[in-house]
């Protein structure tokens, strides 16, 4: 294990390799570079950065440890993503796990759909099969938590993306990018939609890949979210960083949906309206297919 202390604009940063492995250079000046700058440096009052090769994930952060003044960020070394955008996409959890008390609630809800998921892998296991509405208000639960993944990443994604790639230049140009990566998010909201829907109407022997379905349509909108950022600070609708992050994810969204109209553009998420339409999945597609079924 080897231990590096920086103090950089006043605030002290820890870095921290698992392992024998010695810390690399390259790194150093890497967290160096992102912590000192002006903009990120807002998002933590100190840092402990761990370098751990074993860890699954790219980065990670536990709200438990923020919430109790541990400013911690896990990042695995090895990464094959860019480590500079990596630290700056935990640093912006690290900074919402802080200021946003939505954040308990959410963290709940998410639990809460992980656990009902494993819950029909187990039922499954066991060769009884659940029946298939049995299996509906698992994706009621889904559909809610679904809607809540552009605020949850759509902020990160958009720093790490965009704002450590562009800098300076980001905001003039917002109009090209956005109308360069609208075919792309339009195509990754269409086919969330379309497999929603067809959750809706699985056989029994389908039922097993429901979490993998699940899965892939929160791949999708995760690819999205950052694009929402993009038309709400194009549209001026909000223009602080910090204002987005203290929102409530549904107010996030009905931002992104004003802004979107504001700036002619159709809205790929919304409550009762765009593409991935919440209220229409709910009601013209998971509960008329539920109540098939005599519920």
């Amino acid at each position: 294990m080897t231990v590096k202390l920086l103090v950089l604009n006043g605030k002290e940063i820890v870095i921290e390799t698992l392992g024998e492995r010695p810390l690399d250079p390259k790194l150093i000046y890497l967290v160096s570079k992102v912590c000192s700058h002006p903009l990120y440096s807002k998002f933590y009052p100190k840092l402990h950065i761990i370098l751990d090769p074993n860890l699954k994930l790219d980065g990670v952060i536990k709200f438990e440890e923020i919430q109790n003044g541990k400013y911690i960020i896990r990042i695995n070394p090895d990464t094959k993503n860019d480590f500079e955008r990596v630290l700056i996409h935990e640093m912006v959890h690290v900074f919402q796990s802080s200021i946003n008390f939505h954040l308990p609630r959410l963290r709940a809800g998410g639990q809460k759909l992980n656990k009902a998921l494993k819950d029909v892998q187990i039922v499954l296991s066991k060769k009884k099969g659940p029946e298939i509405k049995n299996y509906y208000p698992i994706l009621r639960i889904a559909l809610y938590q679904l809607m809540e993944v552009p605020w949850m990443e759509g902020l990160a994604n958009f720093m790490d993306k965009y704002h450590s790639v562009y800098g300076d230049t980001l905001y003039p140009n917002l109009n090209k990018i956005l109308t360069e990566e609208w075919p792309n998010v339009y195509q990754l909201m269409t086919q969330a939609t379309h497999i929603f829907e067809q959750l809706c109407i699985l056989d029994n022997s389908e039922i097993k890949n429901l979490a993998a379905y699940v899965a892939r349509i929160k791949s999708n909108i995760h690819k999205f979210s950052p694009y929402a950022v993009l038309v709400i600070f194009a549209s001026q609708e909000v223009t602080s960083l910090q204002t987005l992050l203290e929102m409530n994810p549904r107010e996030f969204i009905r931002i992104y949906v004003k802004a979107s109209k504001k700036i002619g553009l159709q809205p790929l998420i919304g409550i009762n309206c765009g593409v991935f339409n919440y209220k229409n999945l709910l009601e013209n597609h998971l509960l008329v297919e539920y109540k098939k079924y005599g519920e």
